[in-house]
């Protein structure tokens, strides 16, 4: 009896230990689990928030460069007075046609080195007259006529937002920018069309990352309501849209959590992109962030110390994935904005840069820079003839051969713009240089790369200008831009002395302000 009365309250104590341990375990398992998913939320904030803030610079750059494509054309008072010209002057059949064929030339130029789709000249009645072929006669769209009206009362350029509209068979985006004549007087102005299928919609719709659900739009707010500037990457009902890009609009400053489109849970962010009434949202789903695989959730049933020290290591390991991750992330779109789609070498920013670092290398050194700029020569001809698909090719082409004769690691070949590249050469004197550029000229012309309408040989041949300098025995009133102004003077020269072909800037060059 006794035995019984002793073993009864030890195995309650036994049950109740039991219950407890049981108990703490699913504490512990619990608080774990909950850590776990918090701790992957923050990382896919963090990502969110990183991804948004660089597609949100891309943006803006974007943007910026489209409104200083047409200040810059405002300010041309050159093309400007041609246009007055033109349009006041009583002139002969000839002369007329001339200074026709210059502006339509302005215009293609616009068009062909700085990626736009059209680029019109409208008179002040809202006509488009010209554009980069030849004379015309529509009328410009309401939205654009309004545009253009502000334009004159604003005296800057005016953006109009993405849209679809049957003058064009794309969405774009348009600039107008105000003509003026040497009195100030309004007398025309430029509307500048690119496609943003090609353009502005690549900026986002590519997700930098692995996930399948996770993407950006770009939304505007029109009066009472929300338009949608970017096409979706998932399917989805029409009417469900507004609820989620309503939301992202009073939340327009940070991340928040709410239904999408399709009514799936999502984590989101969203920003004003500067001196523009868009918005960029980035969203991914919340299913995908905070899912558990099998393995996981194995892993939390193991017992408490073994599962406390896996659970330790596994936040460790977690922790420092996605700081790798997080940084691999920020290296490659930071690469990427510093690569040429097309040709894979350096683009215009990355050349910048490199420009001003060697610059300061070279005054700390006392060492030469040199700097090659280089044009194909007839290009125009070339791209007109075999069509931009082949104009693409010979662009890779010639980038391969700059590649193979510039081999010291320092040296750095850039796609300048259009069919211009250049060549920054770091400690690399006069002579060297221009060795280097007889042999790029030399290569590739004995490539025999056909271009049967050349008006030099029958093949693909490059002008090059050459310009070095020495930043420690200069003023300081000199600059890296004075190498680059130089190199592109040069380039001028090559080209008048027949092309193909290699001059070089020296002192005795007839163009003082460089």
């Amino acid at each position: 009896m006794d035995a019984h009365i002793k073993a009864k309250p030890r195995y309650r104590t036994t049950i109740f230990i039991i219950i407890l341990f049981a108990l703490l375990l699913i504490w512990t398992l619990l608080f774990f689990y909950t850590q776990r998913q918090t701790q992957k939320k923050h990382l896919a904030e963090n990502e969110l928030q990183l991804i948004n803030q660089l597609q949100r610079a891309n943006i803006q750059l974007w943007r910026e460069h489209h409104l200083i494509d047409a200040a810059h054309i405002t300010e041309d008072l050159l093309f400007n007075s041609t246009i007055s010209y033109w349009l006041n002057e009583e002139l002969d059949i000839n002369s007329q046609k001339g200074i026709q064929e210059h502006i339509s030339n302005t215009l293609r130029i616009m068009q062909e080195q700085h990626g736009y789709n059209a680029a019109y000249l409208v008179d002040l009645n809202g006509n488009i007259v010209l554009d980069a072929l030849e004379k015309t006669n529509l009328e410009l769209p309401d939205e654009e006529l309004i545009a253009m009206h502000k334009a004159f009362q604003v005296a800057s350029p005016i953006a109009i937002e993405p849209r679809l509209h049957p003058f064009f068979g794309f969405p774009f985006f348009g600039v107008i920018t105000p003509i003026y004549d040497q009195k100030n007087q309004p007398i025309a102005s430029v509307w500048l069309v690119t496609d943003v299928r090609k353009s502005l919609y690549k900026l986002i719709e590519k997700w930098p990352g692995i996930s399948k659900t996770a993407e950006s739009n770009l939304i505007m707010q029109d009066g009472d309501k929300t338009v949608l500037l970017s096409p979706l990457r998932h399917n989805a009902l029409e009417h469900q849209k507004n609820n989620f890009f309503s939301t992202a609009l009073s939340d327009m400053h940070g991340l928040f959590d709410t239904t999408d489109y399709r009514n799936e849970k999502v984590i989101a962010t969203s920003t004003l992109i500067n001196q523009s009434p868009w918005i960029l949202v980035s969203k991914v789903d919340s299913n995908e962030v905070l899912k558990s695989s099998p393995q996981e959730l194995l892993g939390l049933a193991t017992p408490m110390v073994l599962y406390l020290l896996i659970a330790s290591s596994g936040l460790i390991y977690i922790q420092n994935q996605g700081w790798k991750r997080e940084k691999k992330l920020t290296l490659e779109l930071e690469h990427m904005m510093r690569i040429d789609a097309l040709t894979n070498v350096a683009n215009r920013l990355a050349l910048d840069e490199s420009l001003d670092r060697e610059w300061a290398n070279a005054y700390r050194s006392h060492t030469p820079i040199s700097f090659l700029m280089i044009d194909i020569d007839f290009f125009k001809k070339f791209n007109d003839t075999y069509g931009h698909l082949e104009g693409d090719e010979c662009l890779k082409f010639i980038t391969q051969q700059l590649s193979s004769v510039v081999g010291r690691s320092s040296d750095l070949v850039a796609r300048y713009g259009g069919e211009e590249f250049s060549i920054l050469l770091p400690n690399t004197s006069a002579k060297d240089a221009l060795l280097i550029g007889n042999r790029i000229c030399a290569h590739i012309s004995n490539k025999n790369y056909k271009h049967l309408y050349s008006n030099k040989t029958s093949l693909i041949t490059v002008s090059i200008g050459l310009a070095t300098m020495h930043p420690h025995q200069e003023g300081k009133t000199i600059n890296v831009n004075h190498l680059t102004q130089r190199a592109d003077y040069a380039l001028y020269k090559a080209k008048q002395a027949g092309r193909n072909q290699v001059i070089e800037f020296t002192v005795f060059s007839k163009n003082p302000t460089i």
